[in-house]
């Protein structure tokens, strides 16, 4: 049988937590805040290079793959893929990651836009 004491302890808990998380989600909420993905640290920009590299290994569509490595911004694509080869290559990824990017990059410089596609 919990005594007065632990009531008061687990009600006082009860009573910090619920008065942190009202703090928390109405009176101080923490700040949205949109980052275009350009200005993503360059290891985050590696990682969504990859995603896109290893998405490709399994679908075979360049012209979808161009479409989301326009997601990181306006230069041509295969920059931020051969950036992301170097930044791979300096901080330790692994020789399958180095070669699942780099069968990107090859597919990205024979492929042609068909008139069909719509790639931005």
């Amino acid at each position: 049988m919990p005594t007065k004491r632990t009531t008061y302890f687990l009600l006082a808990i009860f009573a910090g937590l619920v008065i942190g998380l009202a703090f928390g989600w109405f009176v101080k909420p923490a700040a949205v805040r949109r980052v275009a993905p350009q200005h993503l640290r360059q290891d985050y920009q590696t990682d969504y290079v990859l995603m896109v590299a290893e998405t490709y290994a399994s679908e075979g569509n360049a012209a979808s793959a161009v479409e989301r490595l326009h997601f990181l911004g306006d230069e041509p694509v295969n920059v931020y893929v051969r950036q992301a080869m170097l930044t791979a290559g300096q901080t330790g990824y692994s020789q399958q990651d180095v070669e699942t990017m780099n069968a990107l990059s090859m597919a990205l410089q024979s492929w042609i836009p068909q008139p069909d596609e719509d790639i931005p």
